[in-house]
């Protein structure tokens, strides 16, 4: 369910790095790392960001990406190309379209239906999809796991 004014989306993972390398010489500051592996600073923001180090980050970044989507797909039932939204947000009505929101409905509206005793359109179709094991899908399913996204 999305209120008629809300978005519904950013499924995507970020990563920042900053370096305060130029800002800190400018101050006369001088930052010495002592470290035991060759990797086991990278990324600190003392110094530029290496293409090595780049590529590692954005390897992460990709990975818990995957992870993300591969978790709201299944959390929501539908597929992957379902929920590619390549970290944008959509509307309300857009959202729906694209199967990430079951319906559109004000606040209001949800406790409308919960004081009168009715069940949300999504339990309906898990509980009547448990008569096919391949579909099998219950309210209590999982929706997402809780990687770096966002």
């Amino acid at each position: 369910m999305v209120t008629p004014s809300g978005e519904v989306g950013s499924v995507g993972v970020y990563m920042m790095h900053f370096d305060w390398s130029q800002r800190m010489e400018a101050d006369g500051v001088r930052t010495t790392i002592i470290k035991a592996g060759r990797h086991k600073a990278e990324g600190h923001p003392y110094a530029p960001l290496g293409d090595d180090a780049q590529a590692h980050f954005q390897s992460l970044v990709d990975d818990h990406y995957r992870t993300f989507v591969r978790n709201v797909a299944k959390g929501r039932g539908t597929s992957t190309a379902a929920v590619l939204g390549q970290g944008r947000t959509f509307t309300a009505h857009r959202a729906v379209e694209r199967g990430m929101a079951d319906r559109v409905a004000t606040l209001d509206d949800v406790i409308a239906e919960a004081q009168k005793g009715r069940v949300p359109a999504r339990r309906r179709r898990a509980e009547i999809s448990a008569s096919t094991p391949s579909t099998l899908r219950t309210a209590n399913s999982p929706r997402l796991t809780r990687p770096s996204g966002h």
